[in-house]
């Protein structure tokens, strides 16, 4: 029994990290491919907790361009988890069980994880929330607050929506 409950856990590990480099992937892209529709890209840096992209310096974008470069990101992610908590029911039809695993896991990471980090990590990190801000010249605190309640919406849809649909039918 032991030794189900160990492969267990190493399976919501696994499939964890796949939805968090799922979502790093997709964010980080985005984040990419606006640098290079507004002609600002210059590369992208490694770091300890993620890669960050690169743009010129000063700054030659501002304004509502500032905004959707740091902003749109967080954006596509969560709407992306919303479809896939839409598309569930249809997932779970799927055959293979790796796949639905991981189609779970990048949906519990893509609502929750951006608007977790813009709400509250970011008043440690900062990141995207200074692009949204001087873009939009609007104050931090109604960018977390309007995030916040995306992350609260986005848990109980978790809570109420996606585990139970998943975990209980599927035993995920």
């Amino acid at each position: 029994m032991k030794a189900k409950k160990d492969r267990t856990s190493a399976s919501r590990y696994f499939y964890t990290i796949l939805g968090g480099l799922t979502h790093l992937f997709v964010h980080e892209g985005v984040h990419i491919v606006v640098a290079l529709l507004f002609g600002v890209y210059e590369g992208v840096k490694i770091l300890p907790i993620g890669i960050e992209v690169l743009i010129e310096e000063p700054l030659t974008i501002g304004g509502y361009k500032l905004a959707v470069f740091s902003g749109l990101s967080s954006i596509l992610t969560i709407v992306i988890g919303y479809g896939l908590l839409m598309l569930a029911p249809r997932i779970l039809k799927i055959n293979s069980q790796p796949l639905k695993k991981y189609l779970y896991y990048v949906t519990l990471v893509f609502l929750l994880l951006d608007p977790i980090y813009l709400s509250l990590i970011s008043f440690f990190v900062g990141g995207d929330i200074n692009g949204i801000v001087l873009g939009l010249n609007i104050p931090y605190g109604l960018v977390r607050a309007v995030y916040f309640a995306i992350a609260v919406y986005n848990l109980y849809l978790v809570i109420k929506k996606l585990y139970p649909v998943y975990v209980t039918k599927n035993q995920t």
